[in-house]
């Protein structure tokens, strides 16, 4: 666990290292998944949970919970996710890259399903921010930008605008609330930390393998998938494919 500044206020503490560092190498070097694998395991010894437990997971969390239960099936009872969202290519596509190879041409062209259909406005903004030379591929252009150490004001400035754009995409979709006009912008050194951290799983597919999927041994789960047309970030019936995949499913 990172420790807290020592010397820092109530307002000013902060992780250290963190990702909103202008050198965020400390802080992602050994931020996997296999990492977050083994801080719930210590957490289940803090905790004294010594048996199965129930495991729950939304979003990004639900390739968590699964990679979890396939490492670790001997504390696992039952399986809950929400709002799914895997580490595939095709999953991180889905949600980053729409229409962004050919945005300079046509913003309006719809060439593959993605969130960008159902975003337009928040789209146009979170797109506007990527260099026409970059949206052949957002993710790697994304990581690129991010992982700039300013080194004068016009290079944090470009990179905070990059990082707020990735972080209120993100927040946009993420919200019940699906009114485009209404999300504010999230604070910038909470948009620069988050935008990190995503794109560093998103560009390593989840830290799951090649493929970005969770592998090994099949073991039989009691499963349980809440999604609606609200979970916009990648298609519902994609993504409950990939998780009966993952998991061989029995009756709830």
């Amino acid at each position: 666990m990172d420790a807290l500044t020592p010397t820092a206020g109530p307002s000013d503490a902060k992780s250290t290292p963190s990702a909103s560092d202008d050198d965020a190498t400390a802080a992602l070097t050994d931020n996997r998944t296999q990492h977050l694998i083994q801080d719930v395991l210590e957490l289940r010894r803090e905790l004294n949970i010594p048996g199965k437990m129930h495991v729950f997971g939304g979003s990004w969390g639900s390739t968590l919970a699964l990679a979890y239960a396939i490492a670790h099936p001997e504390t696992v009872q039952t399986i809950i996710l929400r709002s799914v969202f895997l580490c595939r290519r095709a999953d991180v596509d889905y949600f980053f890259q729409g229409n962004a190879a050919d945005f300079t041409a046509n913003p309006l062209a719809m060439p593959v399903p993605g969130t960008y259909l159902e975003f337009p406005r928040a789209w146009q903004h979170f797109v506007g921010e990527i260099p026409p030379e970059d949206r052949r591929d957002v993710v790697k252009g994304l990581a690129k930008a991010l992982a700039v150490s300013p080194q004068n004001d016009a290079d944090r400035e470009r990179l905070l605008k990059v990082a707020s754009a990735c972080t209120a995409w993100e927040i946009t979709t993420s919200r019940l609330n699906r009114d485009e006009n209404s999300q504010s912008q999230p604070n910038q050194k909470y948009a620069l930390t988050a935008a990190r951290i995503l794109i560093h799983y998103m560009i390593n597919g989840g830290f799951l393998g090649a493929a970005g999927e969770a592998t090994g041994t099949t073991t039989t789960f009691s499963t349980m998938l809440i999604g609606s047309r609200i979970s916009p970030c990648i298609s519902y019936m994609v993504a409950t494919i990939g998780c009966v995949i993952y998991t061989r499913q029995k009756p709830w």
